[in-house]
């Protein structure tokens, strides 16, 4: 079942339109059939600062992703050495993402996701960090 957060409705809306063009109506229904829940929610600072380093940190929260990456503060950043994320292009995200990464000092390949519609311009990003270069 995919996630369907409600923060961003018109990126499921899309999603939906997409879909119903070649699946039946019951089957789209129950795939985007709402269900609150109420979760904790907290920046991802507080958890870096329990760790050292992170090898790869994988995000994938429907929509939010620039609001989990102002989650870190500056000093941790340079700690995370790979980003793996999944960005739908509605406005704009994909490019103040990939802008907010290379802030960071991450360089980033995007590929279109594999099992996505096309319309639904969703894109698996992987950020990696760009290795120190020895003084000149």
């Amino acid at each position: 079942m995919p996630g369907n957060s409600i923060r961003y409705p018109e990126d499921k809306e899309l999603q939906k339109a997409v879909v119903a063009r070649t699946r039946p109506d019951w089957d789209v229904v129950e795939q985007y059939r709402p269900v609150n829940l109420t979760v904790p929610t907290g920046r991802l600072a507080e958890h870096l600062d329990l760790v050292g380093h992170v090898h790869l940190m994988k995000i994938d929260v429907e929509g939010t992703e620039l609001n989990v990456l102002a989650g870190v503060d500056d000093r941790q950043w340079t700690r995370v050495d790979n980003i793996v994320l999944e960005v739908q292009d509605s406005a704009d995200r994909l490019a103040r993402t990939l802008a907010v990464l290379a802030s960071h000092g991450f360089g980033c390949e995007i590929n279109p996701a594999p099992l996505v519609y096309p319309e639904v311009r969703t894109y698996p990003v992987t950020a990696r960090r760009s290795p120190a270069r020895p003084a000149a």
